[in-house]
């Protein structure tokens, strides 16, 4: 059996084309929107939700 990763293991959740490089965020922005997804207004939600529960 292959050893499990640890976390002084050098991997990345959206690895970049360079091998133990991680993804631009400007990469990922333009990945998502190819996809339809606008990250823009996900975080704006998410922005304005979290400031909801605010006291």
């Amino acid at each position: 059996m292959a050893p499990r990763p640890g976390p002084d293991d050098r991997t990345w959740l959206y690895p970049a084309c360079r091998l133990g490089q991680p993804f631009a965020p400007r990469d990922l922005v333009r990945r998502l929107r190819v996809l339809g997804v606008s990250p823009t207004l996900g975080r704006n939600t998410a922005l304005m939700e979290m400031a909801s529960e605010m006291p």
